[in-house]
This record gives structure tokens, C-alpha cells and sequence, in this order.
């Protein structure tokens, strides 16, 4: 999967290049304590989240390890929401639109528990994003923190001059 510098979900991106998403819902638990995550959205370090890990696969091959953080007001997200849709065409069904991201890119090896789901040997490369998402009032709605097989995954930038 080739994916360019847009403000897009994989599930969009993948069904746009004509392979077929698949979500496994592993976690959803409306009320989670993560200062890290809190701090990232801007919320009380204390503040309950409403936090998902998903298995996303393409065309049945796991391709990342998703976990994000949402505000409080989406507690309401259901399981099977999220396993029919991709999170941003969740959001945006609900009038919420992401208009801007911080995101950071980086890379690591994958642990036993990621190289379990994503049918890697532990300690192979993969792509990690963090990414923090904001509405075009400013306010953010949600922090993602995944991992992407290195072997079948790609992020392309287009490069300008000043």
C-alpha cells in the first residue's frame, strides 16, 4: 500500500486503491485513563477516553496494529461501526470533519504481540505514526498512535522548493 501525505484514513485509502479493508475490533473501551493520549488531545491528564485497537487488513493480510483515542463525546462509537467503516467516515457521518494533523513518522520492530497479529517475526521493521487530528475549530478529535508492516506498506511526499 502506497499512501501519500493526505489527511485520509487507511480504510479510505485502501478501499480507493481497490483493495478490500477488513477491521478486527481487539479493544474498545469508552472509558480509558492515558495521560500521554489526553495530553496529545488536549484534554485533563485524568479525563476517561474512549480508546479502540483494530486489526486492519487488506485484501485479508494484516497490514497494521491501530490504536486511537477519542474525546469523551464519542463514547457512543460502537464495535460494530467500526468494523463496517473507517474511523474518519465515523466521525464525518457525525458532522465532525478533520480538516489538519500532526503526524510523526518514524520506525521500529515490531514486538511479540504486533508480530503475532501481523504475521511478522518479532523484532521485524515496522512503520509507526502518531498522529493527532483536529477539527477546523481547532479542537482535536482524536490521537492515533499504529504500526504498518514495513514489507507492504509505503508513505510517498511530494517535496517543494521555497
Amino acid at each position: 500500500m502506497h499512501r501519500r501525505v493526505e489527511l485520509t484514513s487507511l480504510y479510505d485509502d485502501l478501499d480507493a486503491a481497490g483493495q478490500s479493508p477488513t477491521t478486527e475490533v481487539l479493544e474498545l473501551d469508552p472509558a480509558r485513563v492515558n495521560a500521554a493520549a489526553a495530553a496529545a488531545i488536549g484534554a485533563d491528564a485524568s479525563t476517561p477516553l474512549v480508546y479502540v485497537e483494530r486489526l486492519r487488513l487488506a485484501d485479508g493480510r494484516p497490514l497494521a496494529v491501530m490504536h486511537n483515542w477519542l474525546p469523551p463525546t464519542y463514547a457512543d462509537v460502537s464495535k460494530d461501526q467500526l468494523v463496517g467503516d473507517g474511523l474518519y467516515r465515523i466521525l464525518r457521518s457525525r458532522g465532525v470533519q478533520p480538516q489538519v494533523a500532526k503526524q510523526r513518522i518514524t520506525a521500529r520492530s515490531a514486538s511479540q504481540r504486533e508480530a503475532r497479529l501481523l504475521k511478522i517475526r518479532r523484532g521485524q521493521p515496522l512503520i509507526a505514526m502518531q498522529r493527532t487530528a483536529y477539527d477546523a475549530d481547532g479542537q482535536a478529535i482524536e490521537f492515533g498512535d499504529h504500526v504498518y508492516r514495513a514489507d507492504g506498506y509505503a508513505i510517498e511526499v511530494t517535496v517543494f522548493d521555497r
